[in-house]
């Protein structure tokens, strides 16, 4: 006889949070938007830490056999080192830029900026000046990325994660 499945009711809940963060970045990547950024990334590690400590044992147990097999896959490959282990968007990204950004104050975003004239037909420059901001990661296995898509990356990595982990509860 099988058992009924179970859900991850406390790492679905985080992960709905960070598609809140997620939504709220999209064209927003300003001053506040960093906030959300930083903040957001800190709620894509804390679902790790709902997973470990779901209140339904059969989740928690899941989440150990989980780890401990990246974990050993990561020391048979090799990949002990810090900023080496698989799969990326876990440790180079989830776990390392959290880190950076709670830890060290950094941030591992690059902002360049467009300025443009706009002029009319007689060459004279019409009034104002029209600022384009782009934003893309520096640091990590995802160089160039835009931050919201990294972390529509990371999302979906977890929805699949937890999916994992709720089948072999």
């Amino acid at each position: 006889m099988s058992l009924p499945p179970v859900k991850a009711e406390k790492a679905r809940q985080v992960l709905s949070w960070c598609r809140v963060g997620h939504q709220a970045l999209t064209n927003n990547l300003g001053p506040s938007g960093i906030v959300l950024w930083a903040g957001t990334m800190g709620l894509l590690r804390a679902v790790a830490d709902a997973l470990e400590k779901d209140a339904e044992p059969r989740i928690r147990t899941s989440f150990k056999h989980w780890k401990k097999a990246m974990d050993d896959a990561n020391a048979a490959a090799g990949r002990t080192a810090k900023g080496t282990k698989l799969p990326e968007i876990y440790h180079q990204v989830i776990r390392e830029h959290t880190n950076l950004v709670l830890h060290e104050a950094e941030l591992a975003i690059g902002q360049s900026v467009t300025i443009g004239f706009s002029a009319r037909r007689d060459g004279e420059p019409t009034p104002g000046v029209v600022a384009t901001y782009s934003h893309e990661m520096r640091r990590g296995p995802f160089p160039n990325e835009h931050p919201h898509d990294l972390i529509l990356r990371a999302i979906e990595w977890w929805e699949q994660e937890i999916e994992q982990i709720e089948r072999t509860a």
